[in-house]
């Protein structure tokens, strides 16, 4: 098993680097609900090998297996494609697990949703 929080760097390589076998075991890790696993995916697949669909595939499991910087994460990418629904269940969910300024967020799309309601969108 991999240390998805320990995966060792590849010398001159990106932070966020992966080896083909490093991303075949974190798969199989994150898709076994190991949420570390999952979100070491997103950053690689961020940072490193862009692919935003899987990127964001990845950062969805993470977020689903509590993860809070993945259901923070997710809240803002949702904020930002004005899914302000979604966004604001991911906002409460980091911030019923206890991820700091989740709370701020929520707060804040509360005021977007009642605008936008408000003029008519």
């Amino acid at each position: 098993m991999i240390d998805a929080g320990n995966v060792p760097l590849v010398f001159g390589g990106s932070t966020h680097f992966l080896s083909e076998e490093q991303i075949a075991a974190l798969s199989v890790q994150a898709s076994a609900g190991d949420s570390a696993s999952a979100l070491r995916l997103y950053q690689f697949y961020t940072f490193s090998n862009l692919d935003s669909r899987k990127a964001f595939g990845w950062l969805e499991i993470a977020a689903r297996n509590r993860n809070t910087v993945a259901q923070y994460n997710l809240e803002k990418i949702l904020q930002q494609e004005n899914k302000y629904a979604e966004a604001l269940y991911w906002a409460h969910t980091a911030d019923s697990n206890g991820e700091s300024g989740a709370s701020r967020l929520a707060e804040e799309l509360e005021r977007q949703i009642k605008e936008a309601n408000s003029n008519g969108r």
